[in-house]
């Protein structure tokens, strides 16, 4: 509150010093005019008369900007001229704030253009290597085009030779699953259903089993054969536990919608 007293007083003091330039710009006015025509003064008088109406000139127009901007023209009083340039320098401190943060959100906006700049100049970059590498490879297909035929009797070799491998492998799968894993025996039956069975019982449950091998080859080939959906339907022909060993050792995994429903795990992709 005491500060807007003091900007009142000085506001006013202003006005006042104003108002009495003026009156004295009217006074020189009406002398002026109370003076002889000009064609009677001599050059000096003359002369002292337009250096009077300039000097009237320049007066009204600075009375004209006194009036417009009171407050540039500051009060003796000490403690009014500490308020008013306290107001300005606040004032003007938070114009300055507001440029910063313009300028700062400007360079934000300028770092993140930058950074996409070199990002897609970094993707140029790659691209460009690998069109080069291309384009050797290219010129290296083209130079090698006679060796074409001797490339493909190397890929048919190599292709004979997986076929080699992949039929020994399965040889030695076969071997390894019929002597370590062959049909389930009576005892292995009764013990897997946790009940004595009589004899005939036990048999005819024993023959209407298929051993882990076949379950292999069933699981491979719905795997390499039917692609989008490769699993298969459990039934009493598969024996529990080769099943559940299948399951714990990660070869085969259940559907997670249908417990009776396994498949192969996908080893070759």
């Amino acid at each position: 509150m005491s500060s807007g007293k003091e900007i009142m007083t000085s506001q006013k003091h202003l006005h006042n010093q104003c108002e009495k330039i003026w009156s004295d710009v009217n006074q020189v006015h009406t002398d002026l005019s109370k003076l002889k025509p000009l064609g009677t003064l001599s050059s000096a008088e003359s002369q002292i008369l337009e250096v009077s109406k300039a000097k009237e000139k320049q007066l009204a127009g600075e009375l004209h900007v006194l009036k417009n901007t009171p407050l540039e023209a500051y009060p003796v009083d000490t403690n009014t001229l500490r308020v008013l340039l306290q107001e300005e320098l606040e004032t003007s401190t938070a114009q300055l704030q507001q440029t910063l943060d313009v300028i700062q959100a400007q360079r934000k906006e300028l770092e993140e253009e930058l950074n996409r700049e070199r990002s897609l100049l970094e993707q140029h970059k790659q691209v460009h290597q690998s069109l080069v590498q291309k384009l050797e490879a290219a010129k290296d297909a083209s130079q090698e085009q006679h060796d074409s035929d001797r490339s493909l009797r190397e890929l048919t070799r190599k292709r004979q030779r997986a076929v080699e491998i992949q039929q020994e492998l399965m040889r030695n799968l076969a071997k390894f699953a019929t002597l370590h894993f062959p049909l389930p025996s009576t005892a292995d039956v009764n013990k897997a259903s946790k009940r004595r069975r009589s004899s005939t019982e036990s048999d005819d449950e024993q023959h209407r089993y298929i051993s882990l091998l076949e379950i292999l080859e069933i699981l491979m080939n719905k795997c390499t054969d039917d692609e989008p959906d490769p699993y298969i339907t459990l039934d009493e022909s598969f024996w529990p536990p080769y099943v559940e060993l299948l399951l714990r050792c990660g070869i085969a995994l259940r559907h997670p919608q249908a417990c009776q429903r396994i498949k192969l795990v996908p080893f070759h992709l």
